[in-house]
């Protein structure tokens, strides 16, 4: 960056660069003429800088406008819009670092064209051979020219032969000036350095009689100009000690020659020469110059060791055998004879014994530089030296007589030359001027010719003459005063020169690139001309600050220069003049004013770029180091002004800058739609925050002082400034999305990574349950309605296929999808890491009702598939002619379809009952509940603090699916159970008269089985039906379901057999012939049907099919023993049963006395010994048998008369049978319960049942295929029994138990004496009972006390005990029977006058309103459900699973119920609405009722 002038002109925004170190762009010739100009650019072109310099910085350590980008942005703008967009950014960027004052005003007087044509001159062109040189400017810049002056003087004044080819190749290259010119000044300096003594003079002569304090220097004080006055006076006695001590001030002819080699010699020895050359200085009047004179001072250059050594002469190193010696030796020659001006080089040939041989010398004369010098250079053309050559034979003057020695273009350049050698002057002075040129004559010129031919010899020197005048010896007389060109030169303002030179040094990277040779011939200027040792650092500083840049050399180049010029005023304490004073302290605050500026901009200033590919930082090293620079640049000003650095302030106003430029980045994220607009905001915020935090905590870190924690302060601020903008942008938003927890994510994520470290020093963190709260009840609203929509919309698609058979994943799409959103909704409230029991336990309320409608949709739907067959009921009571045929025609599609497969080998045919549909149903429920475990378990494991809780919650889901799973896996068996009973009927029939003239009876009462051929017979049908059923079932069921149908199927034969032989609760009607042939019968076939069930071991297990059917083949031995055996079994077991209390039975007499079915040969492994299966009831089967058969068994010898008389006394004698029945069945206790009656009955979801009426309880047992249901109801727990119609011709007793459960009976056989019984057992244990009667009868007549006994006539209006008709309102009239209003009261258990408006049926069940209560009746569950008007907060219509009519219903308490499939859906929609606005201020049923029935 660029600061115009060092006046600090109008800034050039951003001109050309501000980059890291990196080259600026190269301008043409027209544009650098322009490169001071500040109005060379227009404010549009400026802006297009600026435009550049963005687009060139990565800025994503502080925006990250170009990565991390969230799935929900919008497409991004071009990045020239974006900087266009961030044109206030650079702009305040920019004018933050501008100085507001001037530094030095009198630095404009440099002038800016001369900087342009400094500039033009210096540009090289691409592709040129030629460099352009800056003669024009040097000219043109007298101040320039002036310091080049001084530096030639310099270097004559101190002939620093050593480094002087070090001096002149920086001269040459930093100038870049021609020959001609740098001959020019050198011919001033040389008469610039003869008055040296006499500057020095005037300098000491002004500060000795300095008094003058009031100047501008020293602004009155004098305290000051006593300092300086004492500081310069001090330095210039310094330099008049220096040129003390030097021997040879006034006068120094000096020159250093180089001896690289010679040819063309003579033989001196037999066949060569052994050459060396002396060199030597000596005048005009010597007659024999060839010979050695003394010099002044002579340094051997070649020798490390001998280097410095002074000697009068010098000569090589002798070259042994050569006539071309090389010598390549160096050397410095000095004479401080003013007329010693001709410098000698004599080659000898060496000889140890003899004199050494002459073998031509060379004189080289000096003294003609310095006469064209007194003419003023006037003929640029004309020779400082000439070489005198012989003429050739034929005497052609005009190629022969005076020539150039040498071309000196350059006088500190070396000139190699190679120059013949010349014979001896043979002391004649005349030829010896000749030859020098300072005078000819004829005759000298002939004997030219006689000279012979010494070969030649290549030099090359430097002469420098040093000629200073004594002080005392400048005056008038002597005419040497100094011309005014000197006394311009030396009353020049000199730190202009200083200025100009820094000018002239600036390169196109804008860097002081002064060589070391160039910056010492500086400081010897300055110290000579007595400029403040501040001058040089401080107009550099200025000239880099104009010129500023953000790269290592103008940085490092500041810091270097600042440092030396504090430690000049704090350490070596040099006194400043008022002015200097000022400038310093300005260019302290200019550079303070910068400084501060790009550190408040760190990141922009010093950017650390992110690679997109590798997400890797770059440059970071570049970056870093300048800021440290700066900050330690930025300390040391601090420090020389005793001033804290006020770090942190300036990183805070970073900080606040970046959040406001982020702010407005995010605000243009969203172009369309402003849905969740501050969360999308917000997260884009956290973006660019974040990484800015990890730039200042693991980059920029490093690069602050040690002392100075960027980590905490950047955390602690940019942590605040994240926390009021989240808790103000979340208070603003009232929707939720998955953008709403990514932020969550973002902010757990800074706050537990990045934050972590430095949360002491944060004042308070973000409360993140307390924010989220509302967000996550927003959500779980939310996904009630998309989980709904979800399985809704997945059992739409439901096709109830297998998902993949060949991996046995036999379960559905549907059940996948519905675990899925579950895990969904799961992982999501665990991945919030927050206190999320609350919602926990709402989420799982919602997955518990969704997962149980899902099980009710599989229920009804496989009830709906059992329902399907019309031909024959799903429960069959008696078998009868219609069900054999229908059986007789499945077995035969069966056969047919086997015969026509049997050329393909396949024994599965299409024909079942259980289709697929159903297996997969079934296979849904079973992996429900194993899918719910995990589900669950998962839970439990992730949150061990709720186990118990999680456990309870999916508790009653658990007991739901495990009851709905087994009740319906019972129906599809009872399903194949009903035929197989129809089979059975048919095995067991006795007009199979083959198989019955095999079994009938014989005297010697030995029973005989069927051979395999007849049970094969037998069995023909059973086994195509079980063997086509169950493999098909095999091949569509989970094991787990299969292995329970199989099992299922075998105790169905087994119980059915059980049922056919002993009846229940009544005694077996069949004769004993027929009985005796059915238990041969069943033994016969069971060792088949056994092995058909263990197929080979890969069945059900021996053990557990013997398990199942060994209680039917202990029994059956009653059917099959000796009469008089079975005669004492029974008085045994009667007389135990009928003592006070009974005694225990021995069964060991009982199995000795019964037929053993060992004696069998298939039975040998069996021993049905074990467990104490016979009763009174299985004998009295048996004995009733013998008295069903009549006189012939007494006849035919098989029973004898007395037997016969005590087994028929026993049966005509049976008072006590069922009731001993009874309570053997249910467990009961003798001493108390009482058999009264018994009716047959279904429950409600029409299975089958047996009542009992007791004088203490109600009992009833059900059967579904296998499964026995018991239930045992006492009436001293009885709150309420009704009676009421079912349907249209059958009855319903509803029974409330204390515990407000509820049990249903109906299709109840003599209801009217039955509820008469129950009525008059019931009140004599419980008082307080609830009798309810909404059938007419005349059962009250019947009663006795009738106090709580009500019989309601059938009427369009509900009347109250006293007979008091209730109104009604006739906005809301009731649209219901009379006898579904007293269903419904009863159902509900709502006061008499509580009218009932309407009933809507819906997919669970049914929705009623009544005048207090909405109500809904769960026909799956038989759960009811009442809610108060008052409490119903909402009523919408929505989508419930696939059902398009639904209706959602919110309540004060928060619980949301979604009912579906309901008709009349928006009638009810309106009714609710009404309701809940007319009822909305009542707490409780108004108007306040009486009770229905009030107890006594």
């Amino acid at each position: 960056m660029k600061l115009k002038s060092i006046g600090f002109s109008q800034l050039n925004l951003l001109d050309d660069h501000l980059c890291n170190g990196n080259n600026a762009i190269t301008e043409n010739n027209n544009n650098s003429n322009n490169k001071c100009d500040d109005s060379g650019h227009s404010n549009q072109s400026s802006l297009k800088v600026v435009e550049n310099f963005f687009n060139h910085h990565d800025f994503s350590a502080f925006l990250s406008f170009n990565s991390f980008h969230h799935h929900h942005h919008h497409e991004m703008k071009s990045d020239n819009t974006f900087c266009t967009n961030l044109s206030k950014l650079k702009s305040e960027f920019i004018t933050s670092i501008l100085p507001q004052n001037e530094i030095n005003k009198s630095s404009n007087s440099i002038s800016t064209a001369t900087t342009a044509t400094a500039a033009t001159a210096t540009t090289t062109i691409d592709g040129a051979t030629d460099i352009k040189l800056n003669d024009e400017i040097i000219k043109k810049n007298e101040s320039l020219s002036i310091l080049l002056i001084y530096f030639l003087s310099d270097i004559i004044i101190h002939q620093p032969f050593d480094s002087l080819a070090q001096i002149n190749k920086s001269l040459k290259k930093f100038f870049n000036i021609s020959d001609k010119l740098l001959k020019t000044l050198f011919k001033k300096s040389l008469s610039l350095t003869k008055y040296y003594l006499l500057e020095i003079n005037k300098y000491k002569e002004y500060y000795s009689k300095l008094q003058d304090f009031e100047n501008e220097e020293f602004r009155g004080d004098k305290i000051l100009m006593e300092k300086i006055k004492v500081f310069n006076l001090k330095r210039i006695d310094e330099a008049e000690k220096n040129n003390q001590n030097i021997k040879y001030l006034n006068f120094l002819n000096t020159v250093m020659v180089k001896v690289y080699s010679a040819k063309g010699l003579e033989i001196k020895d037999l066949l060569s020469s052994d050459p060396y050359v002396n060199l030597f200085f000596t005048d005009s009047q010597d007659e024999k110059p060839h010979h050695h004179r003394e010099s002044l001072n002579t340094i051997y250059l070649n020798d490390d060791k001998q280097k410095h050594h002074h000697h009068h002469s010098f000569k090589t190193t002798v070259k042994k055998g050569t006539l071309t010696p090389e010598w390549n030796e160096q050397f410095i020659m000095s004479t401080d004879k003013p007329d010693q001006n001709i410098l000698i080089a004599s080659i000898y040939d060496f000889d140890q014994v003899s004199k050494s041989d002459f073998m031509g010398f060379l004189p080289i004369h000096l003294e003609h530089e310095h006469e064209h010098e007194k003419e003023g250079y006037n003929d640029e053309n004309k020779s400082i030296l000439h070489h005198h050559h012989h003429h050739n034979e034929h005497g052609n003057g005009d190629e022969h007589g005076h020539h150039e020695y040498m071309n000196h273009s350059n006088p500190l350049i070396e000139n190699v030359q190679e120059y013949e050698l010349l014979s001896k002057p043979k002391g004649h002075l005349t030829k010896f001027k000749s030859l020098l040129g300072i005078t000819s004559s004829a005759s000298d010129i002939k004997n030219d010719n006689e000279i012979r031919k010494y070969g030649s010899i290549k030099l090359g020197f430097i002469h420098l003459k040093r000629e200073i005048l004594k002080v005392e010896d400048i005056n008038v007389n002597n005419q040497n005063l100094p011309s005014k060109q000197i006394d311009i030169q030396m009353n020049q303002n000199h730190e202009n020169s200083i200025k100009s030179i820094i000018e002239f040094a600036i390169n196109s990277q804008d860097e002081i690139n002064l060589p070391n040779e160039i910056e010492k011939l500086l400081e010897s200027f300055s110290s000579r001309v007595l400029l403040s040792p501040l001058i040089i650092p401080l107009v550099k500083i200025e000239k880099l600050v104009e010129n500023f840049q953000i790269s290592t050399s103008t940085m490092d180049e500041i810091h270097k220069l600042l440092l030396e010029s504090i430690e000049l005023v704090t350490v070596k304490k040099i006194p400043l003049s008022k002015p200097i004073e000022e400038r310093f302290l300005t260019m302290l605050k200019s550079l303070k004013r910068i400084y501060k500026s790009i550190i408040k901009r760190y990141p922009l200033s010093f950017p650390i770029t992110i690679n997109q590919e590798t997400k890797l930082a770059e440059n970071i090293g570049s970056s870093g180091t300048l800021l440290t620079l700066s900050i330690e640049t930025l300390e040391l000003i601090y420090n020389y002004q005793s001033k804290p650095c006020k770090l942190k302030k300036m990183v805070e106003n970073y900080i606040e800058f970046c959040w406001t430029c982020v702010k407005e980045k995010s605000l243009i994220s969203i172009e369309d739609s402003k849905d969740f607009e501050n969360i999308v905001g917000l997260l884009d915020i956290y973006d660019a925050i974040e990484l800015q935090l990890v730039l200042d905590i693991e980059m920029y870190s490093q690069f602050f002082p040690a002392h100075f924690d960027l980590a905490s302060i950047s955390s602690k601020n940019y942590y605040r400034l994240l926390k009021e903008e989240t808790e103000r942008l979340l208070t603003k938003e009232d929707k939720v999305c998955m953008e709403t927890f990514n932020l969550l994510k973002k902010i757990q994520k800074i706050e537990k990574t990045i934050i972590k470290p430095y949360e002491k020093g944060i004042e308070s963190m973000m409360d993140l349950n307390q924010l989220f709260k509302r967000f996550i009840k927003m959500w779980i609203k939310e996904i009630k309605k998309q989980f709904n929509l979800w399985v809704g919309r997945s059992l739409e698609k439901e096709e109830w296929k297998s998902i993949d058979n060949k991996n046995n994943q036999l379960h559905s799409n549907s059940l996948i999808d519905l675990f899925t959103i579950f895990e969904i909704g799961k992982n999501h409230l665990l991945g919030l890491d927050l206190n999320i029991d609350q919602f926990l336990f709402e989420l799982i309320d919602i997955i518990n009702q969704l997962y149980n409608q899902y099980l009710d949709i599989v229920l009804n739907s496989v009830l709906s598939d059992l329902k399907r067959d019309n031909s024959t009921p799903l429960f069959i009571d008696e078998v009868n002619d219609n069900y054999i045929s229908s059986l007789s025609k499945f077995i035969l599609k069966i056969k047919s379809s086997l015969d026509q497969q049997t050329s393909t080998s396949t024994t599965t045919t299409n024909i079942q009952i259980t289709n697929s549909i159903i297996c997969i149903k079934l296979n849904c429920l079973e992996f429900s509940r194993q899918l719910l475990f995990d589900f669950s378990s998962d839970l439990e494991l992730k949150l061990p603090h709720l186990k118990e809780k999680i456990q309870d919650s999916f508790g009653i889901s658990f007991l739901n699916s495990k009851k709905k799973y087994d009740y319906i896996i019972d129906l599809v068996i009872n399903n194949i159970s009903k035929w197989i009973k129809v089979l059975l009927v048919q095995i067991l029939d006795t007009k199979n008269g083959s198989n019955f003239s095999v079994c009938k009876l014989s005297k010697e009462q030995k029973p005989i089985l069927l051979n395999e051929n007849q049970v094969n017979e037998l069995l023909d049908s059973l086994t195509i039906l079980l063997n086509n059923e169950l493999t098909i079932l095999s091949g569509n069921l989970y094991y787990p379901t299969f292995s329970k149908f199989i099992r299922g199927v075998w105790q169905s034969i087994w119980k059915e057999f059980d049922r056919m032989l002993f009846p229940e609760f009544k005694l077996q009607s069949e004769k004993l012939e027929t009985t005796f042939y059915k238990s041969l019968i069943i033994l016969s076939i069971y060792p088949t049907l056994e092995e058909f069930f263990n197929a080979d071991g890969s069945g059900v297990s021996i053990e557990q099919l013997r398990n199942h059917s060994e209680y039917l083949l202990s029994t059956i031995l009653v059917y099959l023993s000796d009469p008089s055996n079975l005669l004492e079994v029974y008085n045994t077991i009667s007389a135990s049963i009928d003592s006070k209390p009974p005694s225990p039975i021995d069964y060991s007499f009982v199995y000795s006395k019964l037929f053993s079915i060992n004696q069998f040969e298939q039975f040998k492994s069996f021993n049905f010994n074990r467990n104490n299966y016979i009763k009174e009831l299985h004998v009295l089967c048996s004995i009733s048998s013998y008295c069903n058969s009549g006189s012939s068994i007494v006849t035919n010898g098989f029973i004898t008369s007395e037997l016969d008389f005590s087994f028929k006394k026993i049966i005509s004698t049976l008072g006590s049978f069922k009731n001993r029945f009874i309570l053997d069945k249910f467990s009961l206790d003798s001493s108390v319960s009482l058999y009264q009656n018994d009716f047959k009955c279904k429950t409600l979801n029409g299975i089958p049942s047996n009542a009992y009426i007791l004088n203490d309880c109600l009992c009833w047992s059900s059967w579904l295929c296998y499964n026995e249901t018991k239930v045992i109801l006492k009436y001293s727990s009885f709150k309420s029994i009704t009676r009421q119609q079912h349907d249209s011709n059958d009855v319903l007793f509803i029974i409330k138990m204390d515990d407000d459960k509820t049990h249903e009976i109906w299709s109840i056989t003599s209801q009217d004496s039955i509820f008469k019984s129950l009525i008059l057992n019931s009140k004599k244990l419980n008082q307080s009972i609830e009798i309810i009667d909404h059938i007419k009868s005349k059962v009250e007549q019947h009663t006795g006390d009738n106090s709580n006994f009500i019989v309601v006539d059938s009427a369009s209006t509900v009347i109250n005990k006293e007979g008091k008709i209730i109104d009604i309102k006739p906005e809301h009239e009731s649209h219901v029977s009379y006898d579904d209003s007293i269903v419904y009261h009863t159902l509900f258990h709502l006061d008499k006058d509580n009218i009932i408006y309407q009933v809507y049926p819906c997919f669970t069940g049914k929705l009623i309103t009544t005048r207090d209560y909405f109500c809904h009746h769960n026909n799956l569950t038989k759960a009811n459900k009442h809610y108060l008007w008052s409490e119903i907060v909402e009523v919408k219509k929505e989508k419930v699973l696939f059902f398009d009519t639904g209706l959602k219903v919110t309540f004060k308490n928060g619980v949301n119920e979604s009912y579906s499939g309901i008709n009349d859906r928006d009638l009810l929609y309106k009714e609710l609405v009404e309701l809940k606005d007319l009822n909305k201020s009542n707490s409780s049923p108004l108007p306040s009722t009486k009770k229905f029935v009030e107890a006594d």
